[in-house]
């Protein structure tokens, strides 16, 4: 079950990256998702 935190959390990190090409955005949408996920699962 933790593995599912790692599968999905790089995707919106990904879709910011490409769609902002903001470093510092990349970095905060990665970092939240990941709190946001372990929180759920």
């Amino acid at each position: 079950m933790g593995h599912i935190v790692e599968l999905l959390a790089p995707l919106p990190t990904f879709l910011t990256a490409i769609i902002t090409r903001s470093l510092l955005g990349t970095v905060v949408v990665g970092i939240v998702s990941i709190m946001v996920l372990r929180f759920i699962f």
